[in-house]
Order: structure tokens, then sequence, then C-alpha cells
């Protein structure tokens, strides 16, 4: 499939930056070599103090196809919010400031989305180690077709939150609803469910790694905060307000049951790296807040064991997670994780 040629952006890819100036370089050169024609790279500056806004001023007077936006800190959410709004392509990515683009990214992503007319499609990508440059993991490269969440709604849970191995139809992030409260917490996951509140389309993988995600090699997420997590659960809960009113029984049940993943699972893995010192209590407000404002989880067809054995890999581990919860065997479940944790030395992805 060839590119035509434009006078404006085809695609628009948003880069947040925050205090970025040891890796903004190597990002915006991988996007600059990807040999795209039309391209806008929105680089959002949310208030740094070192010298990202400097590195970003030459970029932008050496290459036309570079913007930059300033604005005080307000973090990621904020920023690739602003980048939405000044983006004209007709397509939208993202890319973080630490991560880099593989050749190919744009144009495989565009020719995919564009051929079938999709409003989502996702690749695959490598988790390489920041220090040494090894590879760690290959993530979402198995081949998984193209699907309606209309017409499957309980796919939803395949889809990974993160923003920058995905391209967007950009009218469903330009119209998406604005939260009252900015979520810091499981932003990411905000950002595509309000997106695709709006999809009526298909979705598509593309089973190849197109982005190395940096990270280093003995790093774990294992930071929680309580007045974030509950600015999460309100946003997500905002955010079920608008699928209650759109969307049939079945996207509810499937909406809940990521909640359930988001809030209750992965939360809890995280709270067990968090070294706070009643984890069990706390696991139990989780719990508490998925069934009062996700309530739909607990008989969600989407994660029954007949569903989840039918499916296999995450869709089995979310209905075996859902069923420890039921049956009052989850703490048990990640104490034992936390000690096969600690004798193999790393973490286990649930």
């Amino acid at each position: 499939m060839s590119i035509r040629h434009t006078n404006y952006p085809l695609v628009s890819i948003v880069v947040p930056c925050y205090n970025a100036e040891r890796t903004i370089e190597a990002c915006l050169d991988s996007l600059l070599n990807q040999g795209f024609q039309g391209l806008e790279i929105i680089c959002v500056n949310d208030g740094s103090k070192d010298k990202t806004a400097d590195i970003l001023d030459s970029y932008r007077l050496c290459h036309p196809e570079v913007f930059v936006v300033n604005q005080e800190n307000s973090g990621a959410w904020s920023a690739r919010l602003s980048g939405i709004q000044k983006a004209k392509g007709d397509y939208i990515m993202f890319l973080d400031s630490d991560d880099v683009a593989v050749p190919g990214f744009i144009v495989k992503m565009y020719e995919l989305a564009s051929s079938i007319n999709c409003d989502l499609a996702v690749c695959g990508f490598n988790r390489v180690d920041i220090g040494t440059g090894k590879l760690m993991s290959a993530e979402f490269c198995k081949p998984l077709g193209s699907f309606s969440l209309k017409k499957d709604p309980g796919r939803l849970l395949q889809i990974n939150p993160a923003p920058w191995n995905k391209i967007y139809k950009a009218s469903l992030l330009k119209h998406s609803h604005r939260l009252s409260v900015a979520p810091v917490m499981l932003d990411d996951l905000s950002l595509l469910l309000l997106a695709l509140l709006r999809s009526d389309g298909l979705i598509s993988y593309l089973p190849e790694a197109l982005v190395e995600y940096r990270v280093h090699g003995d790093s774990t997420i294992n930071s929680i905060n309580p007045g974030q997590l509950k600015d999460a659960i309100a946003a997500m809960a905002e955010i079920r307000s608008y699928y209650k009113n759109c969307n049939p029984v079945e996207m509810l049940e499937a909406f809940d049951a990521v909640a359930f993943a988001h809030i209750v699972v992965s939360m809890s893995f995280r709270l067990l790296g968090s070294g706070i010192s009643n984890v069990t209590n706390e696991i139990d407000v989780l719990i508490a807040a998925a069934d009062s404002e996700f309530p739909y989880w607990r008989t969600s067809r989407y994660l029954s064991l007949g569903y989840g054995c039918k499916n296999g890999g995450l869709f089995l581990k979310a209905s075996l997670s859902s069923a420890f919860v039921k049956l009052g065997l989850f703490k048990p479940a990640l104490s034992v994780y936390r000690l096969v944790r600690k004798a193999i030395g790393k973490d286990i992805s649930w």
C-alpha cells in the first residue's frame, strides 16, 4: 500500500515529556527516522525542570513536523489531552519520552488502520532493559485477529491499556468525554475506555513488536498512593456511567470485568511490593470498591470459568482470579505468589 502525499498530517503522534533530557532525543529520532510522509509530532512539555524544553526547541527549529506545547506540570493525563486537542491527523498515536519506535512503526500501523478502516489497531512491543539493551519479553506478538466490541464485548479484557502501542481513529479521542477528576493512576486505561465508548467499528492487532518499552531490568511497580487510587476508581466509575447510558448490558459486564482485573487484581499485586503493612485490609477495600462501583463483575459472563477455559490466556487468569475472590481464596493465593516471587527473585506476570 502506498501512502498518499498530503499537505496535512495523516498521523499525529503525541509525546508527553517531563524531565526527559536523557531520553527524549532517542525517542524523537526514532520517530523522525520512520520515513513517513504526513506526520506531525506533538511534544507536550509538562513543566520540565531540566533541559527538556531546550532540546524540544532545537528539534522544533530543525524539523517542521515537530511541534511543542508547553504547560505547567499537570501529569501525563493532562499532557495527552493537550496533545489530542492540538492534533490534526486522521489518526492519533502516542509514544512516551523514554521509549523508542522500531522502524516501520508508523507506516505499518497506519496501513493496517486505514486499509480496513478500523477504529483502533494494536501492535506488539518489546520490554527492553534500558541499561543493558537486553530483551526482557515480547508482548502481544501472537496473531489475535480483528473484532468488533459490539459483537464480542468480552475482548475488551484483551486490550492492554498502554497508549503507546496503538493507533486511534482521531475522532474517538477528540470527541471523548472529559472527566471531572484527572486520574493519575489508571490514566492510560481511562483514556482507552473513553475512546472505545464511541467505537462501533473494528479493532485489529498487528502481531509484530514495533515499540521498545524501556524499563530497568530490576524495576517493579511497587508504589501505590491511596488518594490517587481513590481518584482512579472515581474516574472509572464516571466512565462506567457513560457505558451504562450508551451500551447494552453485555458491554457493561465487560466493563466491570476490566475494572475488576485492574482495580482488584493488578492493584493487589502492586500492594504486595508497596511496603504497606496491612495489605489484607487494603485488598478488602479494593474488593469492596469493585462491589460498590462495578457490581456486574461478580456475575459477568466474561469472568466465568467457562469463558476463561474456552478462550485461555488472560481470560483464564482473570476468571481464576475472580473465582478465588468469590471463594475467599484470593489473599491466600497472593501469599503463595509472594513466597514464590521471593524464592525465585523476580516478578511473575499475573
